[in-house]
């Protein structure tokens, strides 16, 4: 999910900003004019457009050949096997497990710690390593949403004492942020995702480690026919569009249809043997569109790693029936291979029942 953005001719940049600024003519995109974002209730841009004109974010499963400017489609590689949720978890525990570890040399990690399955998830894979691990959560009691993150830090605290974690606790008391900082975010990105969060970690936490961030992990849970597992119309231009701007309760306009279409054209979308088109799209759009700022915002506190940011691994998550998928059944399995206690609180309100192995 590190994105990189390009121009053309030739120009790759780590930042749609700079990439811009290298072509020497930063003006900004049709999506960027107006507030669209805003008025849409759109999370990020459509397609592969940004905030700028003639700039563009090269997603995953694709490649940029730099010389000719091509985009080209490198995978995902077909699910020609589906494999049950054990076999899924067996495979992937030391692909996790080992990233973990490697990490763990070289600085202790922070890993965030939440109500929530995919921080638990995190957690049990962390235990061969907990020694060198510092969690944290926050809370924000300024927001309208308190008491959710009241929640987060209600079971951290549970977890904690169970477990004996080294924790350190967060609580943000405004959304202000230093002006010469907050100046830093502009300039990195446009969008704003949680810079106060970023802010606090930068002067909170130690500054010389990796945190190891729980995301991702919804690719593998079907997450447009969520828990339900609803069946959903044909997945095209017109549907990805309407996705994006659901919130305004109204069809996607034409330019953001055309926008899709164009990205569509340009990554090569087609369907792939073993996936559902709604995960791909959860994978190449949602998550890279979106999480790529995410990322450029936490910069400035640490150095970000997530473990099943990989082609492979998240193939493996993808190799289960949509039922499984659906259920969250290989995260259940992975936890009962690496942690099981970790389920004996509960996960969103919720306890989780330990599969069977």
């Amino acid at each position: 999910m590190r994105s990189a953005f390009y121009a053309l001719p030739g120009i790759v940049a780590s930042h749609a900003r700079l990439a811009a600024d290298i072509r020497g003519d930063r003006q900004s995109s049709k999506f960027r004019l107006n507030k669209w974002m805003g008025t849409s209730g759109a999370f990020t841009f459509p397609g592969h457009y940004t905030e700028w004109e003639d700039v563009y974010l090269l997603t995953p499963n694709t490649e940029l050949n730099i010389q000719s400017g091509k985009v080209r489609r490198i995978g995902p590689a077909p699910i020609t096997e589906q494999l049950s949720p054990a076999q899924a978890a067996e495979k992937l525990l030391p692909l996790l497990q080992n990233q973990l570890r490697a990490l763990a040399k070289k600085s202790p990690l922070l890993v965030s710690l939440t109500a929530g399955l995919d921080s638990r998830v995190t957690m049990a894979l962390c235990k061969p390593l907990i020694d060198r691990v510092e969690f944290f959560t926050y809370a924000r009691p300024y927001l309208a949403t308190a008491q959710s993150s009241q929640a987060d830090m209600d079971v951290a605290k549970d977890l904690v004492h169970g477990f004996g974690l080294s924790h350190t606790e967060l609580t943000i008391e405004s959304a202000d942020v230093d002006s010469d900082l907050a100046n830093v975010f502009v300039q990195n990105c446009d969008r704003a995702h949680g810079r106060v969060l970023s802010a606090t970690y930068r002067k909170e936490l130690p500054a010389d480690r990796v945190h190891v961030r729980s995301n991702l992990y919804e690719i593998g849970r079907s997450f447009y026919r969520g828990t339900g597992n609803k069946d959903l119309p044909e997945l095209d231009a017109q549907r990805m569009a309407n996705i994006l701007v659901r919130r305004s309760k109204a069809d996607a306009q034409p330019e953001v249809v055309e926008a899709f279409q164009e990205w569509m054209d340009t990554s090569a979308w087609v369907e792939i043997e073993g996936y559902d088109s709604y995960d791909l799209y959860y994978w190449e759009h949602r998550m890279a569109a979106w999480l790529n700022s995410v990322m450029i915002e936490s910069d400035v506190a640490h150095d970000t790693y997530t473990v099943i940011n990989s082609r492979s691994i998240l193939r493996l998550f993808l190799s289960v029936s949509r039922e499984n998928r659906a259920n969250a059944s290989v995260f259940d399995h992975l936890v009962k291979l690496a942690w099981p206690e970790v389920f004996d609180l509960p996960v969103n309100g919720k306890i989780r029942t330990v599969p069977e192995i």
